[in-house]
């Protein structure tokens, strides 16, 4: 009994000279049915005015084990609250950012090295890496990928916007060269048509403006990659003997003024290289060998096939919307002899160098899904 009481207060009671007894006023009976009953006698002594007063005022103080046991409780309860609280705040967190990195996967850099994990930035390696749509504002994992998703979406739109820039510059000064005309039909050789190269123009296009870092690193690689692209498309169109124009057929005179061509569209000038502009793989290839190092990763590249697709779509409509026009022909027409030759056709003309595709609602934006 000593030893429960100690475990049960911490106090060690003093030890009891002998065991202890019920009171006498209490006697233990057995009743009929073998049950314990207890039936209180008397007091042989009533109790004194002092210990009455006594029993009455502890009958008024509140139990203390009692209070102490809910008190207990209650913390029990809170801590408990706490850690289940706490336990579904990092699975509700886990599960934010497990839905955010699959959402996210393959768009961008945000702050994962392909096959390595989560970049360290104690690791060595690590250091001084810049990630295409960090701008290491925030060190928050959700924010910088929230960040990253924007980011993404505007520099595509942005390289996109250049691109259209480039090419409408392009159409302003674009011009055939080499045309030779006998009669109604033009004849020109592989790469006829001159104009300024598009890398410099997607370079200086306002759309690509303020950008630095990273991204200005992003939009020179889609310069130089669509610029070539273009270029190679150029350097392969050629001007298959069209009918531009019918009435050097049989011109009256010995000299056929310049004269424009019979409109067409762009696509009827056919190029070997036209794939190099209307296939979005052969575009992105181009964006992505241009790529520099700091920045040539699989969430890079994919932007560029992104990029490239975008591109490719915008091209093809490109072709077949262009126009081809105010192609000013002019030539000879060697076989005049009026009055027995009134009329004879231009042998050996040319071609004025006027820009020739500004008809037109210039190069659309294609902007597929990311």
């Amino acid at each position: 009994m000593a030893l429960f009481i100690k475990l049960a207060t911490g106090r060690r009671m003093p030890r009891l000279s002998r065991p202890l007894r019920p009171p006498q006023s209490i006697r233990l009976t057995r009743g009929d049915h073998g049950g314990v009953s207890s039936a209180a006698k008397p007091m042989k002594r009533a109790a004194s005015p002092s210990s009455t007063a006594q029993v009455a005022r502890a009958a008024k103080q509140p139990p203390v084990a009692s209070a102490k046991l809910h008190s207990t409780t209650e913390k029990l309860a809170v801590r408990q609250r706490a850690i289940m609280e706490n336990a579904y705040g990092v699975a509700q967190s886990g599960q934010i950012a497990a839905s955010v990195q699959t959402k996210l996967r393959g768009l961008g850099r945000y702050g994962q090295r392909p096959g390595n994990g989560a970049v360290d930035g104690n690791d060595p390696a690590d250091q001084g890496t810049e990630g295409l749509f960090d701008d290491g504002s925030s060190n928050d994992a959700a924010a910088s990928d929230g960040l990253a998703a924007g980011e993404r979406l505007a520099l595509r739109n942005k390289m996109l916007s250049s691109v259209k820039e480039a090419v409408d510059t392009f159409r302003i000064s674009a011009h055939f060269a080499e045309i030779t005309i006998f009669a109604a039909a033009a004849t020109g050789p592989t790469g006829c048509l001159q104009g300024p190269g598009l890398s410099a123009l997607i370079s200086a296009a306002p759309s690509a403006s303020g950008l630095s870092g990273a991204r200005l690193e992003f939009r020179e690689a889609v310069a130089a990659g669509v610029g070539a692209a273009f270029d190679k498309w150029r350097s392969g169109v050629m001007v298959p003997g069209l009918p531009w124009y019918p009435a050097f057929t049989a011109y009256p005179g010995p000299q056929a003024p310049p004269t424009p061509n019979v409109p067409v569209p762009l696509a009827v000038c056919p190029s070997a290289y036209a794939a190099e502009i209307t296939v979005g793989s052969k575009v992105a290839a181009r964006i992505k060998n241009a790529l520099p190092d700091a920045i040539d990763d699989s969430e890079t590249r994919a932007l560029c096939d992104n990029v490239g697709n975008c591109v490719a779509a915008a091209a093809s409509a490109w072709l077949i919307t262009q126009t081809v026009s105010n192609v000013l022909g002019h030539g000879p027409v060697p076989t005049f002899a009026p009055p027995a030759v009134p009329t004879g056709p231009v042998v050996g003309g040319s071609v004025l160098p006027t820009p020739c595709l500004t008809a037109g609602g210039g190069f659309p934006v294609i902007a597929g899904p990311l």
